[in-house]
């Protein structure tokens, strides 16, 4: 698997589980001028290595990153709606999504940036490849 199907997997998932809600993904601007919430979403990919050798020239490499979930909410509503939405992001990323497997994920309140109320939810994972 390339660092790309990983990253649609990873993006596709997200905005067919979390209907309704606006994305931003990787080097694509989103206006949030007219928007009550968003989630910026951030694939880390991490190190890799060497698990395991195969017959012949077989080697398996397994890769980790963080799925990283920035919440987003507009300022002096509370923490409720945020939380809803990082509970929703835990809840989902908890499993394997075809062969990326998702390890416990945390959250993280923020609190108040440019005028939005912000927690996160990071999502580690790994997936590993045969070559």
């Amino acid at each position: 698997m390339s660092y790309l199907q990983e990253q649609i997997i990873i993006e596709n998932y997200a905005k067919v589980n979390i209907p309704g809600i606006a994305f931003e993904f990787d080097n694509v601007a989103l206006d949030t001028s007219n928007l009550d919430e968003w989630i910026r979403l951030t694939i880390l990919s991490g190190d890799s290595s060497l698990i395991g050798l195969g017959g012949g020239s077989t080697k398996c490499y397994r890769i980790v990153g963080v799925a990283s979930f920035q919440i987003f909410v507009k300022q002096n509503i509370g923490s409720k709606r945020a939380l809803e939405l990082a509970d929703q992001v835990v809840g989902l990323f908890r499993t394997s999504v075809d062969s990326v497997k998702f390890i416990s994920p945390s959250v993280k309140r923020i609190g108040m940036r440019d005028g939005w109320y912000q927690v996160n939810a990071d999502c580690p994972f790994y997936r590993d490849d045969t070559v």
